[in-house]
């Protein structure tokens, strides 16, 4: 899988013109489910409920070895992680191989800083396992 390189620079990308967290996924385009998207916008708008939403209720997140499954699990890693850290994800950059979405980003937050890769696998419209590791 590489990159796509049609892409902005990170000055294009941040800050955000509109201060719109949707402004930080504008990068992922072409074969990226819509599901990711809103994901990645609801991570940035810091919106529990609809980051939540994403994902299928049997899904699992592996952030950096730490396991987090089903419903309450996710709800969990949303809350700590992501809701309490103020996570932002910014400077993203996808590989697509048909079935996983790798996105390579710059995490920003109260707790780790630098970059991550976030690899999706998606089902039907939901994220049914997300693996989070240092890129």
């Amino acid at each position: 899988m590489s990159p796509q390189t049609n892409l902005p620079t990170p000055a294009e990308m941040w800050p955000p013109a509109s201060g719109s967290a949707l402004e930080h996924v504008r990068r992922l385009e072409g074969h990226v489910p819509s599901v990711v998207t809103d994901a990645l916008h609801a991570a940035n708008s810091q919106n529990a409920d609809a980051l939540t939403r994403c994902f299928h209720p049997d899904a699992d997140v592996d952030g950096w070895g730490m396991l987090f499954e089903g419903f309450q699990g996710i709800t969990l890693w949303i809350e700590k992680w992501i809701i309490e850290n103020r996570v932002q994800f910014t400077d993203l950059l996808h590989a697509w191989d048909g079935s996983d979405l790798a996105v390579h980003t710059q995490v920003h937050g109260d707790s780790y800083n630098g970059p991550a890769t976030l690899t999706f696998s998606t089902v039907g419209d939901t994220i049914s396992a997300l693996r989070i590791t240092t890129a």
